[in-house]
């Protein structure tokens, strides 16, 4: 049986994955297949240094047609990612003739997304508190991790200026924020991204916390238009630029704010764009805006098509709204934790990554439990008046809490 004819009989019940890596293995094997793609090979370098594709290209993508290799898909965080995407772009070289027209992604579909309600009955209003600088905070979280503390140090290093006139390494400093953003859970690198903030020396930490200087700003802005095509070169980049056009649908108007239904996957697509060619950062201290270091200056004809490749970031609906209700989320778990004074790290059976990940109840039953029962012997030892009605207002306290991260 050719390999082909056994991948589809293997495939049928289910015994294997169609990641790219897999089935360019048994397309090697197969001597038409592999005419086919490394023909295609040539092609998808072609497509980019000469903006054409020639008529083989054409015929070796018509003989893989019906080819499961044509229909891999990659799997985000697997060991071999990169050469999983070359594989994928290897045989999608017909680049799409516009700047913002939509690749498919290469990677697998999210099928279920749990934080598409986030924070969805939560108003503007509870983004104000009490001055509290959460960034410090959640800083302060992620050093007691020791995962956390690592990586973070690591990308800090090598992306921080020492002095005014020094240089940094900036493909060496996406390296490392890449790493981090992948290594550490994601329940603490969205408490740092998205740490709420009332005041403009807390949203200025914010906006520090991937070393713009070396990891976002340059001299000068290149043309946005320019900065795509850079993308596009790189595999990764290119990938994760698809990911995110795909999850974060580019919508302008409020009426149109209903279609966002993907909070979480929006979210984790932003993140992973930070550390390519095309990471993003807040723009100032005054605002939860984000935007590319790019500008739409001498696009020609195609200044259109640059406005929207801009404003993907600066004005996209549904990303704006996946990250201010992640911020809401955080302003509500941080404060309690940091008001309570009495921290994840210190309380038995429970990990810091467990308290702060709403998708962890046991763990953060656990902890409101023992922080709760601390509270009330304090107040107990204190005083015993009115301790019957202490306890109940405890418990009412930590079904309240419960409902609110449910």
């Amino acid at each position: 049986m050719r390999p082909f004819g056994l991948f589809l009989l293997l495939a049928m019940t289910g015994e294997i994955r169609t990641d790219c890596t897999e089935l360019e293995k048994l397309c090697l094997a197969d001597s038409a297949c592999t005419e086919s793609y490394k023909t295609l090979e040539n092609c998808s370098i072609n497509a980019f240094t000469q903006h054409k594709i020639g008529p083989d290209c054409g015929k070796a993508a018509l003989a893989l047609q019906f080819n499961p290799l044509l229909h891999c898909k990659c799997y985000r965080h697997m060991k071999q990612e990169q050469h999983c995407l070359k594989i994928y772009w290897t045989i999608h070289p017909l680049i799409t003739q516009g700047y913002f027209d939509l690749e498919n992604s290469p990677y697998e579909e999210i099928r279920s997304d749990n934080d598409t309600h986030l924070a969805a009955a939560v108003s503007d209003s509870d983004l104000a508190g009490d001055g509290a600088n959460l960034c410090v905070n959640v800083a302060d979280i992620c050093n007691a991790d020791k995962k956390c503390s690592k990586h973070r140090t690591n990308y800090v290093t090598n992306c921080q200026r020492v002095g005014a006139g020094d240089s940094c390494n900036r493909n060496k400093c996406h390296r490392y924020l890449r790493r981090f953003f992948k290594k550490v859970p994601q329940v603490f690198t969205q408490k740092i991204l998205f740490c709420p903030c009332q005041d403009s020396s807390c949203a200025e930490r914010r906006r520090k916390t991937i070393f713009p200087d070396c990891s976002f700003e340059e001299k000068s802005k290149p043309n946005c238009l320019q900065l795509v095509d850079t993308c596009r070169l790189d595999h990764v980049c290119r990938a994760r630029l698809a990911d995110f056009q795909a999850y974060c649908q580019f919508l302008t108007t409020p009426q149109t704010i209903s279609s966002c239904q993907q909070n979480g996957s929006c979210l984790r697509s932003y993140m992973r764009m930070i550390g390519t060619v095309m990471t993003p950062n807040y723009t100032g201290n005054a605002s939860m805006e984000v935007s590319l270091w790019c500008s739409c200056k001498s696009s020609g004809n195609r200044q259109a098509e640059c406005e929207k490749i801009f404003n993907m970031f600066t004005n996209n609906v549904c990303l704006k709204r996946a990250i201010e209700s992640q911020m809401r989320i955080n302003k509500m778990l941080l404060t309690d934790l940091t008001s309570s004074h009495i921290f994840p790290q210190n309380v038995p059976g429970v990990s810091i990554s467990a308290i702060l990940d709403k998708e962890n109840p046991k763990e953060m039953e656990h902890y409101f439990e023992y922080r709760e029962a601390s509270t009330l012997n304090s107040k107990m030892s204190s005083s015993n008046t009115g301790s019957s009605l202490v306890y109940c207002l405890v418990l009412l306290s930590m079904e309240s809490l419960k409902i609110i991260l449910a």
